[in-house]
């Protein structure tokens, strides 16, 4: 998929590859932050809700994704093979238009199932709170 992104956006992916992981510096904050000061306590648990808002806040984007490619890619895509409004008849279509009516991803991933993996594992990112 980086082959197709403008050169900006694909350094940008690289760069947050080579940064620190967010999610690994939050983990820590539950074993380093000493529990014997109730405001660093307190700090440290409010750092924690926020980033699992932020987990939440993608989980719901992307679950909305996957319908909005549901909705306007796949089921569309369908409807048109079944009518046949690619070339004709029924059954008439070229290789290269029932190809493209395939559900695959721009790196040739089959696309609900990738969508749904991601959104799942995104939610699975959420930290769990020392209580």
């Amino acid at each position: 998929m980086r082959r197709y992104m403008p050169g900006p956006h694909r350094e940008f992916i690289y760069a947050l590859e080579r940064a620190p992981s967010i999610r690994d510096f939050i983990r820590e904050l539950t074993v380093e932050i000493p529990r014997v000061d109730p405001d660093e306590a307190h700090d440290a648990d409010e750092c924690i809700r926020v980033f699992n808002r932020c987990v939440e806040g993608l989980r719901t984007f992307r679950d909305r994704h996957l319908q909005i490619v549901a909705t306007y890619i796949i089921i569309q895509a369908r409807k048109k093979k079944e009518v046949g409004q690619y070339g004709g008849p029924k059954g008439s279509q070229s290789l290269k238009v029932q190809q493209s009516l395939m559900a695959r991803g721009t790196g040739g991933t089959d696309l609900i199932p990738f969508l749904k993996q991601s959104r799942n594992e995104t939610g699975e990112a959420v930290v769990q709170l020392d209580i």
